[in-house]
């Protein structure tokens, strides 16, 4: 709460500055008209009264923000028209009072975009530090949690799960985990093959890697030793525990095991599109990018191994799916921090789980590159209607290279279309 306190004092402060020319306003509106805006809506009433959040009134033809510039602010359309140029040809046009509008035009402190109004428009102008407000009752800690939150009283399994206070927290497979080991030590290439090599199918996959279009070199590679050469000693580590991930997504319950398997093969179409999308923007390590997707659910694990020990009667489906993002994000952090996995991956789970918890920083991170992967991974099934903008969200604001905009996402997917599935070969899905 006092963290909450201090976070408005500083806004108050510091109040956002919109560049209109025209009439400029505390909000006079219906607090249930700030309710509709996501995420800000979720802050409540009483928070939303405290913010100093204003409007402005703009003509038709007048430019809110250009691309390139920097606001401390989150602008939300109210009324009118706006049209949002991209740097790629495909321009888009918000309306008020559509889904559209009720994401913001800009989040970040870097605007990706130009906004434009196409008839007489009002806008609000949110403090940034909405946003961090917004994080602070998604931010779990690591660690089997002393008391549940409030919406999950009524959990009887994931009640029983939490109040155990031993969970039973996978162990990463073996290969991977003296890999791991082995490399922190500075071990030699062929030390590396001699591990790698006492799983044969975990070699044998990653001599497919190696000779893959991503890695493929004059003459393939058909041995270990040559696949770690080509691939790299730290890239090896991070593969490895890749393939080896999939051992743990099995559940003899039959619901719960197709339930896990859908996670697997959703990781992996994220973790495929986290290391394209590395690759374009030059943003991170495409093999730890790889990794991240593959990770950013292993919180589930635990949980559905849990409800699979149960009896038949005791396991009610509906309480399952409510559970899992919970678990997904709070016990994900704890098995990153017992496989000694780095902070950066630590931070994923948290910051993929919703579309507005990442782009915290000043420059755009592994987290972030994941969860445009996510986003991109969700485009032109059942979920694409419910995405927002990409230009709204805070990770998208980051990307300053213009690689990544709203006229190239769909050819994004078509161009990574074929190592997607090349990656799903590799990993069984």
């Amino acid at each position: 709460m006092q963290l909450l306190k201090s976070l408005i004092r500083s806004a108050e402060k510091n109040p956002p500055a919109p560049p209109g020319k025209l009439k400029k306003q505390a909000f006079q509106g219906s607090i249930e008209t700030l309710k509709r805006l996501v995420p800000v809506g979720k802050l409540g009433g009483a928070k939303l009264r405290e913010l100093s959040v204003y409007e402005v009134t703009y003509h038709a033809g007048e430019i809110i923000f250009n691309r390139g510039e920097i606001e401390d602010s989150l602008i939300y359309l109210v009324s009118g028209k706006v049209y949002i140029e991209t740097t790629g040809k495909h321009n888009f046009l918000i309306e008020e009072n559509t889904f559209d509008a009720f994401h913001p035009l800009s989040s970040g402190e870097f605007r990706n975009v130009t906004a434009i109004c196409k008839t007489e428009a009002k806008v609000l102008f949110f403090p940034k530090v909405a946003l961090d407000i917004f994080r602070q009752p998604f931010i779990v800690q690591s660690g089997i949690p002393q008391t549940l939150p409030t919406r999950y009283k009524d959990n009887l399994l994931l009640n029983k799960f939490v109040s155990t206070g031993q969970i039973d927290i996978p162990t990463l497979p073996d290969v991977a985990l003296k890999l791991r080991q082995a490399v922190q030590k500075d071990i030699g290439l062929s030390e590396a093959a001699t591990i790698i090599n006492r799983d044969p199918s975990i070699s044998a996959n990653l001599i497919q890697i190696a000779n893959s279009s991503l890695y493929r070199g004059i003459n393939p590679v058909a041995t270990t030793l040559d696949a770690i050469n080509r691939i790299g000693l730290n890239n090896t580590k991070n593969l490895v525990t890749s393939i080896s991930l999939r051992k743990l997504y099995k559940n003899n319950h039959s619901a719960l095991n197709k339930l896990a398997q859908g996670y697997w093969r959703q990781s992996i179409k994220t973790s495929a599109l986290s290391q394209s999308l590395s690759l374009l923007t030059k943003i991170g390590n495409p093999e730890e990018a790889l990794l991240g997707g593959l990770i950013s659910n292993i919180g589930v694990i635990p949980f559905l191994t849990f409800v699979g020990d149960q009896k038949k009667d005791d396991i009610n489906m509906e309480d399952v799916f409510d559970a899992l993002d919970y678990v997904g994000t709070a016990m994900s952090t704890l098995i990153l921090e017992k496989w000694n996995f780095s902070e950066d991956m630590r931070k994923i789970p948290l910051q993929t789980q919703n579309w507005f918890m990442a782009g915290d920083s000043q420059t755009a991170g592994l987290s972030d590159i994941v969860l445009l992967a996510k986003y991109h991974s969700l485009l032109g099934s059942q979920h694409t209607k419910k995405l927002p903008p990409i230009t709204s969200l805070p990770s998208y604001a980051l990307l300053q290279n213009g690689e990544l905009n709203a006229d190239n996402s769909l050819q994004i997917m078509h161009d990574a279309k074929e190592q997607i599935q090349e990656t799903m070969r590799f990993f069984g899905s």
